[in-house]
């Protein structure tokens, strides 16, 4: 058991064990000791299926973005034609997309505007959501630092989990 506890507490990738081979999947992949194949081992297989969502999200963000950038009239597609191009805020735009996504359930939910710079990104590759679950000086972190910011815009505070 040794050697499982080691190499699971190097892996990085994914930090559960197997229900099955009580392994980290990394360790049965790098190491080859598991008794169970790869597609048995449910460690690996959930990783693999958390990889492939995140492949997809990544896949349909330009798409958000440019239909964010559309809706704010900074760019339109080439092959349209429109008399009146949409012109609205960051805030509205991003409240459309939102809705795509919470009531509509068109989009991932991983896309977030950021407070900073107003551009978006994908919550699941990078940045940090602030809330009242941080603390700042042993209080909770004030008002102005919530929400969702990108890894270039995080507040540059020493803030920690309560």
């Amino acid at each position: 058991m040794t050697d499982k506890i080691k190499s699971y507490n190097q892996c990085h990738q994914y930090n559960q064990f197997c229900e099955k081979c009580e392994l980290g999947w990394c360790y049965w992949f790098s190491c080859r000791k598991s008794p169970l194949c790869a597609d048995d081992c449910k460690a690996f297989n959930s990783f693999s299926e958390v990889r492939k969502h995140r492949d997809e999200n990544a896949e349909i963000f330009p798409k958000v973005v440019e239909f964010y950038e559309f809706l704010q009239g900074i760019s339109v597609p080439e092959r349209f034609t429109l008399k009146h191009k949409p012109k609205l805020s960051a805030k509205k735009a991003f409240t459309i997309i939102y809705t795509l996504q919470e009531h509509l359930h068109i989009l991932p939910d991983c896309f977030e505007k950021c407070e900073g710079c107003d551009m978006l990104f994908d919550s699941e590759r990078e940045g940090l959501m602030l809330d009242d679950q941080y603390e700042l000086n042993g209080k909770t972190l004030p008002k102005k630092y919530w929400g969702n910011w990108c890894d270039s815009c995080v507040p540059n505070i020493d803030f920690a989990v309560k």
